[in-house]
């Protein structure tokens, strides 16, 4: 599953190349480039709208606006061995299975050093074969890197190393605001549980409330400033979502909670194994339900997708903690009754089969075609059909931006799965924004699965269309001739601010004459955003008197 998942990001048209990936992208090209921080993508209403800002005076965006990373960039260095899509996805699957691997095996020979291979054997064989992939793949999100500062503190609450323990909590919390409240629930399963480490909650707990207080009332507001808010930080829009729970989507809750639900099979696996656990199954499920609980009412409230990690993490640390805490036993010596060998048999299909249903969305489009076409399901052929005959056009666009310097900006209007390839620059806005002031404006005539969505009538100019257009959620948007024409139009003849670069029929690039120099705030940048903790609150002081 991971060879056809690369294989269809490849085609250029797989829907982890669309959207939410180009953040991460261009997070750790910015981070690599002196631009810490900083992103151009997300600097528009069009991110604003979700994350509680309608409008923002400049070009560019400091992420702590919408999400407080840190830790996450310690694997930049890493990507910028092979600086490209494909890479940041095979570093996000790097970093978690070799962090499950290396968590696994520490535990294991923690709690059951006379039979950990034989058991670490099973927990691999279920890893590797269980759906977290699916989860693992979504867009490459800053929060898949969480994975190794949950498991670390889990181990070293094992082991009772409260150094290690609350210096892996801090890199949890330091992992995004998200993390820092996993951290929070996290120690109170250990004051309920542990009772022995209550201390370790305690402090814990004090140190994540903390730093997710800095976070929301320091941090995030320096950051959003600048910007004319229509509402507060992103974390308090998505707790406010919970007010509004719709009890009647459960079902569309459950598909999307799958990669966990149908992991839950492992346990069986592991009993039927081993044996019972010397531990209470409330406490090991405790582990999987209290420990990451925000974020299993966040894959509740907004949906599953990479919101689903932290609960990933803790189910299977507590597969793990289950599997340690049973009796230990000779692998040579181990004999199966027919009875439990036929339950294992039944309780594996079941497992395999789940995570096979799971991850079938990343079998190659050659296979899946058919397949819809038996299953009647005539949207998917026509998507499928439609996305083959535009992987050429997707392919020469992005060989014609990887040509382009990367220190010159850039506006794109082309396919949306076009986009996680080409973010990997400092300087680049989604068509409307910039589209007359960046360097190179590039457009992909006839595309038919684009971000934006205008008509342009006959003798209509260019500024009138812009007026009432729009982006369009599900990437379905059809750029036509008459819209290229009217760009064209209006600002190489009329305008006169651009040249012709290229002008084929499934690419047009303009370049702008005279080169203009976007304001690149130093707020945007690294820690730029600090001196507006102190205006903030000399201004807050001013109001008072």
């Amino acid at each position: 599953m991971l060879t056809f998942f690369f294989f269809n990001l490849g085609t250029t048209t797989s829907q982890y190349s669309i959207g939410g990936v180009t953040a991460p992208h261009q997070f750790f090209h910015n981070f690599m480039n002196g631009r810490m921080f900083q992103t151009s993508l997300f600097a528009s209403q069009l991110t604003g709208d979700s994350v509680g800002f309608s409008h923002n005076p400049y070009a560019y965006l400091h992420t702590y606006a919408i999400h407080v990373y840190l830790t996450p960039f310690l694997f930049a260095p890493l990507w910028s061995l092979w600086p490209n899509l494909p890479w940041l996805y095979g570093v996000v699957f790097l970093v978690n299975y070799g962090a499950m691997t290396l968590f696994a095996w520490k535990t294991l020979r923690h709690l059951s050093p006379q039979s950990f291979r034989i058991k670490m054997l099973a927990a691999i064989g279920l890893l590797m074969a269980s759906g977290f992939l699916f989860t693992f793949q979504q867009n490459a999100q800053l929060l898949m890197f969480s994975g190794p500062f949950a498991l670390a503190a889990f181990y070293f609450l094992l082991t009772r190393q409260r150094a290690g323990f609350l210096v892996s909590l801090m890199l949890l919390c330091l992992t995004s605001e998200d993390a820092a409240m996993v951290a929070v629930t996290f120690c109170f399963y250990i004051y309920l549980f542990e009772k022995d480490a209550r201390s370790y909650a305690l402090q814990g707990g004090a140190l994540a409330i903390a730093y997710l207080a800095l976070v929301l009332v320091v941090i995030q507001p320096a950051a959003r400033s600048e910007l004319v808010l229509s509402g507060s930080t992103t974390t308090m829009v998505v707790l406010k979502h919970i007010l509004n729970f719709d009890p009647s989507a459960i079902g569309a809750l459950l598909i999307g909670f799958a990669p966990v639900l149908f992991f839950l099979p492992a346990f069986g696996i592991a009993y039927l194994l081993f044996g019972k656990p010397d531990i209470s199954w409330v406490q090991i499920a405790a582990l999987a339900l209290i420990a990451p609980l925000p974020h299993w009412g966040e894959s509740a409230i907004v949906g599953a997708s990479h919101h689903l990690m932290p609960v990933v993490v803790f189910t299977f640390a507590a597969f793990i903690l289950m599997l340690g805490r049973t009796a230990d036993i000779q692998s040579s010596a181990a004999v199966l009754s027919g009875k439990k060998a036929a339950m294992l048999l039944c309780v594996s299909a079941i497992f395999v089969a789940g995570s096979f249903r799971v991850m079938i969305s990343n079998l190659p489009e050659p296979v899946l075609l058919p397949l819809y076409k038996l299953a009647g399901k005539s949207q998917k052929v026509q998507q499928l059909e439609g996305s083959v005959a535009e992987q050429g056009s997707n392919r020469k666009l992005i060989a014609a931006v990887e040509m382009l310097p990367k220190s010159r900006s850039l506006a794109y209007l082309t396919n949306s799965s076009v986009e996680g390839f080409i973010a990997g620059r400092s300087d680049i806005w989604k068509f409307p924004d910039n589209y007359d002031l960046a360097d190179y404006l590039i457009v992909q005539p006839n595309a038919r699965r684009s971000f934006y969505s205008v008509a342009v009538k006959e003798n209509q100019s260019l500024a009138e269309a812009l007026a009432g257009g729009k982006y369009v959620d599900d990437d379905n948007a059809y750029i036509s001739k008459n819209l290229v024409k009217a760009i064209v139009r209006d600002l190489v003849v009329e305008k006169r601010s651009h040249r012709v670069m290229v002008d084929e029929p499934e690419l047009v690039l303009l370049e702008r004459i005279e080169r203009h120099q976007m304001y690149n705030p130093p707020t945007t940048i690294g820690f730029g955003w600090v001196p507006n903790v102190f205006r903030s609150r000399g201004a807050a002081q001013e109001k008072n008197r």
